[in-house]
């Protein structure tokens, strides 16, 4: 089973508008190489432990405990997105694309 892990939380600069742009990073992305930074809540818990947005340790875990098959890209997407209209014609195809591209058997979204 290969597995897409959608957040739905990325770095990106204040936009009161919100951003729909979808990032892809390679399962092999490691913390260090990871920011957070969001408005609309306090990340002191992410600062803490950022299992609790992005739970590549865990799901790293089950992949070499053979509880699942292979973890598949990471796609993020900001999780304040207002226009309910361009989330549907734009994010969610985009989402889906790569899901189709990655030929994933399942998604784990975790919202933040």
């Amino acid at each position: 089973m290969r597995i897409l892990l959608i957040r739905n939380s990325h770095l990106t600069p204040a936009n009161p508008l919100g951003d729909y742009t979808v990032r892809k990073l390679p399962p092999s992305t490691q913390f260090k190489d990871l920011a957070y930074a969001h408005e609309h809540y306090d990340n002191s818990a992410l600062n803490a432990d950022p299992q609790v947005l992005l739970p590549l340790k865990h799901l790293r875990e089950m992949v070499e405990n053979k509880l699942i098959g292979e973890l598949s890209t990471i796609v993020s997407f900001m999780g304040y997105q207002p226009n309910v209209t361009q989330v549907v014609e734009e994010t969610i195809p985009a989402v889906l694309e790569i899901a189709n591209e990655e030929k994933v058997n399942a998604a784990l979204l975790v919202p933040a």
